[in-house]
């Protein structure tokens, strides 16, 4: 049998991570922004969102890596940006 019931706490939880996301997305520089979207939400590939934007591969990478450590830095309070 499935339970259906969820922990109320964990959802308050989740929809306060989720706000905090999303505030902080709108915080990104506009290129590492489209970048964490194109792989992280739509699940593109470093080379299709190179592709995507135009831009080579390694830019995707550092510009990825550098959204992912400002994003852990402000979400998480650690060190890096």
């Amino acid at each position: 049998m499935q339970e259906t019931a969820t922990d109320p706490r964990r959802s308050i939880e989740a929809r306060l991570t989720l706000d905090a996301v999303q505030a902080e997305l709108q915080s990104l520089d506009p290129e590492q922004r489209a970048v964490l979207v194109l792989v992280c939400v739509e699940g593109q590939s470093y080379a299709q969102a190179a592709a995507t934007l135009g831009v080579p591969v390694g830019t995707v990478t550092s510009r990825l890596g550098r959204a992912r450590a400002h994003l852990k830095h402000v979400l998480y309070d650690e060190p890096g940006v």
